[in-house]
């Protein structure tokens, strides 16, 4: 069974889709990497005006990376490739030429707020809750999650929610500039949305590529790469593995 659901409508201008695997918390492994590469290779050959990220029923985006499945992956070159095959396909999600959009109304953690992230807007009710965990688990966001939030929210926000790790109700992440904006139910978040797939393509991609030139006035490619390599390290430590190991223990 496919761990990423997706639906395109009629006029294959709005694709939605949301990560399932329930039973781990929507945790992202090396399958939903796959399968949200071979969802993307659709997405890159459509008209889409609306690419759109959902919550799964079970309450989550994502609960994170799957620790379960990384914990085999012990060295520095093995956390690096398995970052770098995550934040390649967030960099396509980046990349889509429509505008994108996360609806949430539930938890995402850890690496589910990266994946978050790489996200035009960010919509959500008020059952939000965002946490970005890595802290707790020795390590730096891993998916080029910490230059999306400096971007979004600045160097001395971010560093604050970084070193804290603690989980944001969804109107402290609203007050931050993580989230764009809160509705009172995900029926008005997707009344929000079928407005834009109302508005012509060429209107939609001169708008959003625009607003992307001058916020990427510098070129970052080179800062993501550094960062990837930061976080490789950081897997690769003691102190991560000790941190992994206490936490597979606190839930026995």
């Amino acid at each position: 069974m496919k761990t990423v659901h997706f639906f395109l409508n009629e006029q294959k201008s709005q694709l939605k889709f949301y990560l399932f695997r329930t039973k781990s918390l929507n945790a992202i492994n090396f399958e939903v990497m796959s399968d949200l590469e071979e969802m993307l290779n659709l997405a890159e050959t459509l008209p889409l005006k609306v690419f759109e990220l959902q919550t799964n029923e079970n309450g989550y985006v994502a609960s994170g990376g799957d620790l379960k499945e990384f914990s085999s992956l012990l060295s520095e070159e093995q956390g690096f490739e398995m970052a770098n095959k995550m934040a390649s396909i967030l960099n396509r999600i980046e990349n889509l030429n429509c505008l994108t959009v996360a609806s949430v109304n539930g938890a995402a953690f850890g690496g589910g707020c990266e994946l978050l992230l790489a996200f035009d807007l960010l919509y959500a009710t008020e059952k939000a809750q965002l946490g970005f965990t890595q802290i707790k688990f020795a390590l730096p966001p891993g998916w080029n999650g910490m230059s999306r939030l400096i971007n979004r929210i600045g160097y001395h926000k971010s560093l604050h929610v970084l070193l804290n790790g603690k989980i944001l109700k969804a109107d402290e992440a609203k007050q931050l500039g993580i989230i764009t904006e809160l509705f009172d139910s995900e029926a008005l978040i997707d009344e929000q949305i079928q407005y834009f797939t109302s508005i012509p393509n060429e209107v939609i991609f001169s708008i959003r590529e625009n607003a992307r030139l001058f916020k990427n006035h510098s070129n970052q490619d080179e800062l993501k790469k550094e960062e990837l390599k930061r976080f490789a390290k950081a897997w690769g430590s003691e102190e991560h593995h000790n941190a992994v190991e206490r936490f597979f223990k606190s839930r026995e």
